[in-house]
């Protein structure tokens, strides 16, 4: 975790409310954090369902923002680059589970336009192309097709990805 900030002082109200609460709603949010981090709206609804009153609840979600250990830009950011490198969805799909975790559609927005439909596709078939390189091609077809299907590729770019992919296997083929 990242140094105090300095802006937080014993006369701040915020400070003031977290020393009085001993820290109780803070220690349970920081502890939540310590696994991965979090969107405001996760931790929001995570306090909400411990039973804090609303106005600790709000102190103490100032208090992380101003310290940044919540930040749904940043959160978006990392989510994002985890997802196209490890578990490639479609860009709806992404933007689905983004709004779920309570991220704004703006920050969404903003952060996938540099996503492409097509080459998220490529990156999440290339990972199982060599498992499924053995069967036959009917059933590899099938497999990629329905690979992209259940990660919310729409068909058209499935079927693009698949035409890209057997090209990309008859060269390799051929050589």
């Amino acid at each position: 975790m990242s140094q105090a900030n300095p802006d937080i002082k014993p006369d701040n109200p915020s400070f003031l409310v977290l020393k009085k609460m001993n820290g109780t709603v803070l220690n349970l949010a920081l502890k939540y954090l310590s696994y991965r981090s979090r969107t405001v709206f996760e931790m929001k609804s995570y306090i909400q369902k411990k039973g804090f009153d609303k106005e600790s609840i709000e102190h103490v979600l100032e208090y992380l923002i101003s310290q940044n250990y919540l930040n749904d830009q940043q959160y978006c950011k990392l989510f994002l680059e985890y997802r196209f490198k490890y578990k490639p969805k479609s860009v709806f799909a992404l933007k689905y589970e983004l709004k779920s975790k309570g991220v704004d559609e703006f920050i969404i927005d903003a952060m996938i336009s540099d996503y492409n439909n097509n080459e998220l596709a490529v990156n999440a078939v290339k990972a199982k192309i060599g498992h499924w390189q053995s069967f036959d091609k009917d059933k590899f077809n099938k497999k990629v097709m329905n690979f992209l299907k259940y990660r919310g590729f729409s068909y058209s770019v499935s079927i693009s990805t698949l035409n890209q992919i057997n090209d990309y296997i008859r060269k390799e083929n051929e050589d």
